[in-house]
């Protein structure tokens, strides 16, 4: 379907439908323009990690192994819970969220058609197309933030 819709929309050229689906981010007439803003709401992607964790300075490596040890007071439930790290919290948020086409479009082929000429290729392609674009997206708002320290998007 994808390729099909390469060849159809995008003059067959894969770099054409990526920066299609880039201009459709960043332009103002852009279908997605509005939309972005949500594609980044969970902020563990959009705040570096260097103002996640520490306020003033960074921890030594002293501070990091006292964090990780129990103090007298404090229970094995407490530690557990102070010392787990959730990094896979935003990309589960978002396979959710795309298990949520499951059965709005993927599943409802149903009439043993050839896929890419049915109503079910007219209906997949924009979410397709939304899908892709969200993932690269979400993508450069990690690479950016890892590299520079900010999601550095429109």
């Amino acid at each position: 379907m994808v390729e099909k819709n390469i060849n159809d929309n995008h003059s067959g050229d894969v770099g054409t439908y990526a920066a299609d689906l880039v201009n459709e981010i960043k332009l103002q007439t852009g279908t997605y323009k509005s939309k972005t803003s949500d594609w980044l709401s969970c902020t563990s992607t959009t705040e570096p990690v260097s103002k996640r964790f520490f306020l003033t300075k960074p921890p030594t490596l002293e501070d990091e192994v006292r964090r990780l040890l129990p103090s007298d007071d404090e229970s094995v439930e407490e530690l557990e819970r102070r010392a787990t790290v959730t990094p896979l919290e935003c990309p589960l948020e978002w396979a959710r969220e795309s298990n949520a086409y499951c059965c709005s479009t993927v599943f409802t082929y149903t009439s043993g058609e050839d896929l890419c000429t049915s109503s079910y290729y007219t209906n997949a392609v924009p979410v397709i197309d939304l899908q892709l674009a969200k993932q690269g997206y979400r993508l450069a708002a990690w690479l950016n933030v890892i590299f520079d320290g900010d999601t550095n998007l429109p």
